[in-house]
């Protein structure tokens, strides 16, 4: 609902998102004041207090997974991604915590970082790579193209990959500095 309110312009999303984490938040300080009155109805009952309360058990589950997904969202946020529904990919009708081009980009920077001490790229691929990422921004800043959700991804894959690399290069040569 919070959605559609924010996608009419009737509420904007920063009000959409606290009001969201709150209700979130009260749902889990609920479903954990409920495991708290299980485990003393557990402790009087013995199992027939399980067997019966295996609903309410399911639903602390849901809700601790809803509490998980909004401190991922809060690390995107944090991360400095800005998170909008229209940039992102949705896995189960959740929407991940990374638009596309920073899920690229921090899937990338992986990547480099594993690889860069059994493969270096060259110093202008990485130039380039970034140079693509940009292009691909630039293009949609100005309007020229709207961005698909895959080609953000691959973008930030390379632009991430190069960055990461370039960084690692930058250490290197100041280690290499320090230590001849």
């Amino acid at each position: 609902m919070l959605l559609k309110l924010t996608q009419r312009g009737m509420v904007s999303e920063k009000d959409a998102a606290v009001t969201l984490c709150s209700v979130r938040s009260v749902c889990y300080a609920a479903c954990a004041a409920w495991v708290r009155v299980q485990r003393i109805h557990i402790g009087f009952a013995g199992v027939a207090g399980i067997s019966s309360n295996i609903n309410g058990l399911l639903s602390v589950v849901y809700h601790r997974r809803v509490y998980m997904w909004v401190k991922l969202m809060k690390a995107g946020s944090l991360y400095g991604c800005h998170q909008l529904a229209s940039r992102s990919f949705f896995i189960q009708n959740r929407q991940l915590p990374l638009c596309a081009r920073c899920s690229g980009v921090m899937i990338g920077s992986l990547f480099a970082y594993a690889l860069f001490f059994f493969w270096t790229p060259p110093l202008l691929l990485c130039i380039s790579g970034l140079a693509i990422m940009f292009a691909d921004w630039l293009i949609q800043y100005l309007k020229i193209k709207e961005s698909t959700n895959p080609r953000r991804l691959i973008t930030g894959l390379i632009g991430g990959y190069s960055l990461a690399t370039l960084f690692c290069m930058g250490v290197r040569l100041i280690f290499q500095m320090i230590y001849s």
